[in-house]
């Protein structure tokens, strides 16, 4: 996977509900691009489907993981992921965090400034 802008092209870089449709290769491979492409303090915008802050989106998020594991497709190939957890230290400063959930459904909110 390459993004092909040149480097230092962009002040914002977004990617929504994309992260929990890569392996964990391709989301380190697609954070590599951005900060590619990202200007010195350029943003990093990243949403996905995470994981539950509720008892009800604790068991949403339980239910939707046993329907990925049985068969993928049941859930559009989505699974829950901690974008946090995947941003390497030192490439990035995280500005905002936040857990929204919507009818049970949690997404992680993750905006991230070049370093």
């Amino acid at each position: 996977m390459k993004i092909d802008l040149p480097d230092q092209s962009a002040d914002r870089f977004v990617s929504t509900y994309v992260l929990d449709l890569l392996s964990e290769n391709d989301i380190f491979v697609l954070q590599d691009n951005a900060y590619r492409i990202l200007s010195s303090g350029g943003f990093l915008c990243l949403v996905s489907l995470s994981h539950g802050l509720s008892i009800f989106s604790h068991i949403v998020e339980s239910v939707w993981v046993a329907l990925f594991k049985l068969k993928p497709a049941i859930v559009g190939g989505c699974r829950p992921v901690d974008i946090v957890a995947t941003l390497q230290n030192g490439k990035w400063e995280i500005i905002y965090v936040a857990t929204i959930v919507s009818f049970g459904v949690p997404s992680e909110v993750v905006i991230a400034r070049k370093i």
